[in-house]
């Protein structure tokens, strides 16, 4: 296996060959981070909504919404400021979906009341649809292909061997142990 020489040649048509195959990958959908905070519906519902309002109305006031959601949410984010994640359409179901992905940045839902509890939601971040032309990931599609070739290389190459060719490894142990009086070599 020493004596091989890897040779092969990407050419800029197999970049786009590859760049047209792929061309999925490189097409990043909008996500947006985001925030909630989330009452459930135990005890008296009226006011649960008066006090969902009045953190909506804080939060609309300038309030942090993060430390909001630290205090008052009773779902798990709470232990992250809020913090749900940064999240693409389909991430949730489609109802949350229609109220996240069609908030304004930096104003927090209307209260949602569904069938657990009632939530504010809230999107400090968007991040916008993305689609990479083949010149601005051409350097990355290059390394790709580099990588899969000198792999495919690798793999015909293995099975040329006769079995005594065959590859041994080496105990790595004993190439770190130190010498021992017993060895004679102190």
């Amino acid at each position: 296996m020493n004596n091989l020489k890897l040779e092969y040649n990407i050419s800029e048509e197999d970049l786009i060959s590859y760049f047209n195959q792929n061309n999925e990958r490189f097409d990043l959908p909008e996500k947006r981070v985001v925030y909630n905070i989330y009452k459930n519906k135990t005890g008296n519902t009226e006011t649960l909504k008066k006090t969902m309002n009045s953190l909506r109305e804080r939060a609309l006031n300038g309030e942090n919404i993060m430390l909001l959601a630290k205090q008052n949410s009773e779902s798990e984010t709470r232990h992250s400021n809020g913090l749900i994640g940064t999240l693409k359409k389909g991430d949730f179901s489609p109802e949350f979906d229609n109220i996240i992905f069609n908030l304004e940045k930096n104003i927090p839902s209307d209260v949602i009341n569904t069938k657990n509890g009632y939530h504010i939601f809230y999107v400090p971040d968007i991040f916008e649809k993305k689609k990479f032309e083949f010149d601005e990931v051409k350097n990355m599609l290059q390394l790709e292909l580099s990588k899969q070739k000198k792999q495919d290389f690798i793999k015909i190459e293995a099975l040329k061997l006769t079995p005594e060719e065959s590859l041994t490894i080496p105990n790595i142990c004993l190439l770190y142990t130190s010498p021992s009086p017993r060895d004679g070599l102190l």
